[in-house]
C-alpha cells in the first residue's frame, strides 16, 4: 500500500484506497491484490494545487480557483476510482479504434510504450469484447515492481525499460478485461485474473511480434526451476492454484504459481482446443462475467463447449498435474 497509495518525488498515487466497496476486510499479505471488491456507482471530487495534473481513467469536470484545481468525477458500475497527482509530467496520446489512450511520463520518447498500450487495447477488444470505458490511461509511477491495475487506469514502474516495460504495459492493459470489466476473487483465486492477463499478453506479443512461444517457454522454465528448488529443499512442493493469498510463502512462490503455472495451463488448453476455440471460450467467459465476477466454474463451462476440459483445469488447480 506504500506504493499504490503513497507519495513519490513528483507523484502522488491514490489507488486501492477509499473509495473501494469491499464486501469484507482487505486480505493484507506480502503478495497479490488485497481487495475482493464489489461494484458501485461513485461520485467523487479531488482538489489539488493547480500546478498538478489530476490523472484519472474517467472523464470529469475540472475547475480552478484560488490556486487550486478540482476534478469532479462520476463513474457507474466500477470496482473503484483511482487517481495520480503529478507535477511536470508529460502526456503522450494515442488511439485504439476510437478510444483515446493517454500515456503519462517524465521521459523524451515513449513511442514504443504508447504503441504497446494502444495496440494491445485494440487487440484485446477484437479477441475478448468491447472496452467499456471512455478512455484508457497508463502512468509511469513510483512502483518497485512491474505494475498495478485499476479501472481504466494502469500504473507501470518508472524503473522499467525496454521489453520489460512493454510487457508491463500490455499485462496491465489486459487487466482491463480480466479484473476491471470481468472481475474475479483475487484473494482466493489470484491465478484467474493474473493468469488470464499474462496469457493475454503472450497472445498479443505472438500476434504483434511473433514471440508467443518465447513467452510460454520462459514461463515453463521459471516454473520448473521453482519446482526443482522446492523439491530439493523439502519432501514435496504444493503446486495447487486455488489458495488464499496468505497461503503463499512469498513473492517467488506467488509468481511461479499464479503467473507462470497459469500461463502453462492456458497454453495446454490451446493445444487441446486449438487457439480459435480457446479464444471463443474466453470470449464467452468475458461475456458471461462482464460487469460482475468471473469464477473458475464459469471459465470451465465456457471453455468446455464441445470438448470437456474441466479435468485439465482441475488437475492444474489442485496441483495433481505433472509439468
Amino acid at each position: 500500500m506504500n506504493f499504490r497509495f503513497g507519495i513519490g518525488e513528483h507523484i502522488v498515487n491514490l489507488a486501492h484506497f477509499y473509495p473501494v466497496l469491499a464486501e469484507e476486510p482487505p486480505a493484507f499479505s506480502s503478495v497479490g491484490d488485497p481487495f475482493p471488491a464489489e461494484r458501485a456507482d461513485y461520485t467523487f471530487s479531488l482538489t489539488a494545487p493547480a500546478s498538478y495534473s489530476i490523472i484519472c481513467g474517467f472523464e470529469g469536470e475540472t475547475t480552478e480557483k484560488n490556486g487550486r484545481k478540482t476534478l469532479f468525477v462520476q463513474a457507474e458500475n466500477v470496482r473503484e476510482v483511482a487517481f495520480v497527482l503529478a507535477e511536470g509530467m508529460t502526456c503522450t496520446k494515442g488511439e485504439a479504434d476510437g478510444t483515446p489512450v493517454e500515456y503519462w511520463h517524465f521521459r523524451r520518447d515513449v513511442s514504443e510504450e504508447v504503441s504497446a498500450a494502444a495496440g494491445s487495447l485494440a487487440y484485446f477488444c477484437k479477441q475478448f469484447g468491447e472496452y467499456a470505458y471512455p478512455k484508457y490511461v497508463v502512468v509511469e509511477t513510483d512502483l518497485p515492481f512491474g505494475g498495478s491495475e485499476q479501472t481504466a487506469l494502469s500504473f507501470v514502474s518508472s524503473f522499467l525499460r525496454g521489453d520489460d516495460l512493454k510487457a508491463a504495459v500490455v499485462h496491465e492493459t489486459a487487466h482491463q478485461w480480466w479484473y476491471a470489466m470481468a472481475g474475479s476473487d483475487e484473494v482466493r483465486s489470484a491465478w484467474l485474473d493474473e493468469g488470464l492477463a499474462e496469457y493475454s499478453a503472450a497472445l498479443y506479443f505472438g500476434a504483434a511480434e511473433g514471440r508467443y512461444r518465447e513467452r510460454i517457454a520462459a514461463a515453463e522454465e521459471r516454473y520448473r526451476a521453482f519446482v526443482s528448488v522446492r523439491e530439493q529443499l523439502s519432501d514435496g512442493v504444493d503446486t495447487s492454484m486455488d489458495r488464499s493469498l496468505s497461503a503463499f510463502s512469498g513473492a517467488y512462490e506467488y509468481r511461479s504459481i499464479v503467473y507462470d503455472k497459469s500461463v502453462i495451463l492456458f497454453d495446454r488448453l490451446s493445444e487441446v482446443l486449438g487457439e480459435n476455440k480457446l479464444l471463443a471460450g474466453l470470449r464467452r467467459s468475458f461475456s458471461a462475467s462482464k460487469g460482475g465476477t468471473l469464477s473458475p466454474e464459469t471459465l470451465a463451462a465456457s471453455l468446455s463447449a464441445g470438448v470437456d476440459v474441466s479435468g485439465i483445469l482441475s488437475s492444474f488447480r489442485e496441483g495433481t498435474c505433472v509439468i
